[in-house]
């Protein structure tokens, strides 16, 4: 059932819970939601309308109504969780309740937040309990529970499975569920949609605008409207996702954010895997730095290249990894935006010998897709490419990067690979090769100058 955006709330009786309402000064689409009763409610909310604090107040409301309870929050990092709890200050300051937050986590890490807001009724103390999303946490709760973020939860289905039991388990047990969207391949979109079996309450950015959400603009601050502000953004579906309740294909994407977690390692982990200290992972933009090219000659694993080339607005990534005792450390990538040539020839352009000269790193993969980061299929989309053309590009830029003549433009080498013959010399440049050279991974870094 989808509760309409402008539904009016009817108020129960009672004179105290009357007032909690106008001193917090709901506006009318988080009426329903501080009042309702129903067991499971889903918020497909629009960002930056209020729905933590609607989440916080409806807490804290819990907590007085229901004195010793437990609300269990479940967040998806760490800053929200902390933000949760000043909503929930908040909320106590402005129903002038007397409260009590404590910090209980362990370390800094979010695996191991815990944070809580007590509030004593009747000589009972209440508890909202914020702790990490995941499955392990999900379980261990009793009483009503609140998923903040719900769609970027890692490992949502699992979190729903350890906790729909317990809301099943006690008829006074009420559980809500709020995020915005991200795509959908995860279990929000499935609770959401128009055949879910629940209660969603779907208010959108533009329906927020008209019960007196003000939108301003990022530039001149000035007010504006939700046209003008969608006609403003640079993202349009990024920005219907987030403003106007929609789901974006795009983000099915075949790594999950499940997928990619588990790929994630500490820290700590990273420095034993580098005995020789320093950075573990070097993040360069538009061509590697000198510390990151030296990085990578030190490192004593093998090498490995990938590429995601970005075709339209996204950037292309090129990713550098060590393995080390059957695991693959991120050690070094680049982020190339705006790129004047095709992506797949950035790795070693002519006007970066830099890109080239993270080719002959040591330990780097000795195959040309590799060492080129892209594979036979990938690389003959790019125009003027050609399979046999890489060897003898490569072999070209070895002899310039040296002698510091300027190489002939890689056009003229792929032209000569299709047709058979020598491209003509160009003027000042030496004449070309008799015989392709075969790549090689040793031997001193090219020299070039720092622009």
């Amino acid at each position: 059932m989808i509760i309409p955006p402008f539904y009016k709330q009817k108020w129960p009786p009672g004179k105290r819970r009357r007032n909690r309402a106008i001193l917090l000064n709901f506006r009318q689409y988080q009426e329903p939601i501080f009042w309702s009763s129903l067991g499971v409610m889903i918020l497909h909310w629009s960002r930056q309308i209020g729905k933590s604090y609607t989440l916080a107040a409806w807490a804290v409301c819990r907590l007085l109504d229901h004195p010793g309870r437990l609300v269990t929050v479940l967040s998806n990092s760490k800053s929200n969780g902390i933000e949760f709890n000043h909503k929930c200050a908040e909320v106590c300051g402005l129903l002038r309740v007397a409260y009590k937050q404590v910090n209980l986590s362990s370390d800094d890490r979010i695996e191991n937040m815990r944070m809580e807001t007590r509030i004593t009724r009747n000589k009972k103390v209440g508890r909202i309990l914020i702790l990490a999303a995941n499955p392990r946490t999900a379980r261990g709760f009793s009483g009503d529970l609140i998923l903040d973020e719900f769609a970027f939860h890692e490992d949502s289905a699992a979190i729903w499975d350890a906790a729909e039991p317990i809301i099943s388990s006690n008829p006074d047990y009420l559980c809500r569920i709020a995020s915005t969207g991200n795509g959908r391949f995860n279990m929000f979109y499935r609770m959401a949609n128009e055949s879910s079996p629940y209660t969603v309450s779907r208010i959108r950015r533009s329906e927020a605008y008209q019960m007196g959400l003000k939108i301003y603009d990022p530039a001149t601050r000035s007010e504006m409207t939700p046209d003008e502000a969608r006609a403003a953004a640079l993202d349009k579906s990024s920005y219907d996702q987030n403003y106007e309740c929609s789901f974006n294909d795009e983000n099915m994407a075949l790594l999950t954010h499940e997928l990619i977690s588990a790929c994630e390692y500490r820290l700590e982990a990273a420095h034993e895997a580098v005995p020789r200290g320093g950075t573990e992972c070097h993040i360069c933009s538009q061509d590697w730095t000198y510390d990151a090219l030296e990085f990578l000659r030190n490192c004593t694993g093998p090498l490995g290249v990938g590429l995601d080339v970005g075709r339209t607005r996204d950037i292309t990534v090129i990713a550098i990894g060590e393995k080390i005792g059957g695991v693959i450390f991120t050690r070094a990538l680049l982020r190339i935006s705006s790129a004047a040539t095709p992506p797949g020839s950035d790795l070693g352009s002519s006007s970066s010998p830099r890109r080239y000269a993270v080719r002959t790193a040591p330990r780097l993969s000795n195959s040309p897709a590799a060492r080129s980061g892209l594979s036979a299929g990938s690389a003959r989309r790019i125009p003027h490419w050609s399979p046999n053309s890489w060897h003898s590009t490569y072999s070209k830029y070895s002899r310039t990067a040296r002698s510091g003549s300027r190489p002939r433009c890689r056009c003229a080498t792929a032209s000569a690979n299709r047709n058979g013959s020598p491209p003509p010399a160009a003027s000042g440049s030496p004449p070309p090769a008799t015989k392709r050279a075969t790549p090689t991974n040793s031997g001193p870094l090219p020299s070039w100058s720092e622009p």
